[in-house]
C-alpha cells in the first residue's frame, strides 16, 4: 500500500499506521526530513505489515495523519484505506514490478475519515466522509480547510490537502 500525504504548507508532523505510533519505524511510520520543505510525505509498506487486515481478498488498515509529532490534537485525522482484490482485472506486467505480491491487482479503493483513537471501531459500510474508486487509486480532498491568515469565525477544522492511496 502506497499511501500519500499532500499539504499547501509545510508539513511537520507525521504519518503513520494505526498502532505504530510507539515504534516510529519504517515502513509503518513516516516523518519529514528535518530541514527540508515538506509539503508531501509518503508510507510505503507491503500488505502483510503495519496492522494490515486481511479479509479475504480485502485489505484495510488506517492511518493516522498528527500534525504536532509528539500528540494527538484537533485537527489531526485517520484514515481508514482498502484495496479490494476480489474482482478479476487485466494486468500488463512491468519488469520493473515487486514480485513478492505481482499477482495482486485491485479492483477497487476506499478511503473513509476515522478517529485516530485506536479503540474506535470503524464502520465500514458508512459512507459519510468516504471515497471510492473501482481502480487501484482513489484521491480524498476534504472540503474543509483552515487557513492561518482567516479571521477566527471564518476556520473550518481540516488542513489535509489530500491522500492519495495506490498499490
Amino acid at each position: 500500500m502506497v499511501v500519500e500525504l499532500e499539504t499547501e504548507k509545510e508539513f511537520t508532523g507525521v504519518m503513520y499506521t494505526r498502532g505504530s505510533f510507539y515504534k516510529q519505524s519504517e515502513p509503518c511510520f513516516a516523518k519529514p526530513q528535518p530541514g527540508r520543505n515538506a509539503k508531501k510525505l509518503t508510507l510505503k509498506f507491503p500488505l502483510d505489515q503495519c496492522q494490515t487486515v486481511k479479509d479475504g481478498e480485502l485489505y484495510s488498515n488506517v492511518v493516522i495523519v498528527q500534525h504536532e509529532p509528539d500528540l494527538v490534537m484537533p485537527g489531526d485525522a485517520a484514515f481508514a484505506v482498502e484495496c479490494d482484490f476480489r474482482k478479476s482485472r487485466d494486468l500488463t506486467v512491468n519488469a520493473e514490478m515487486q514480485t513478492k505480491d505481482s499477482e495482486l491487482v485491485a479492483s477497487g479503493s476506499r478511503i473513509s475519515l476515522t478517529s485516530p483513537d485506536p479503540s474506535y471501531k470503524h464502520d465500514r459500510d458508512s459512507v459519510a466522509d468516504t471515497v471510492f474508486n473501482q481502480s487501484h487509486q482513489v484521491t480524498f480532498v476534504p472540503n474543509q480547510i483552515i487557513s492561518d491568515d482567516a479571521t477566527d469565525e471564518k476556520k473550518v477544522r481540516g488542513t489535509v490537502e489530500s491522500v492519495k492511496l495506490e498499490l
